[in-house]
């Protein structure tokens, strides 16, 4: 259930980036879009093996 949460952020952020202006699409692709990614990443990890930490 957490993963696809993930995956609706993931899909929410790369839809939307686009509809942002200056300063705010660039924090968005520079900060926001790698961070979720990463998280999207660690929980789809998580997901195919749970021992992990």
């Amino acid at each position: 259930m957490l993963n696809q949460g993930e995956d609706h952020g993931m899909a929410d952020y790369n839809r939307d980036v686009d509809k942002l202006h200056g300063s705010a699409r660039t924090f968005a692709r520079q900060q926001l879009l790698p961070a979720q990614k990463h998280t999207h990443d660690r929980i789809s990890r998580l997901k195919h093996n749970p021992n992990l930490h």
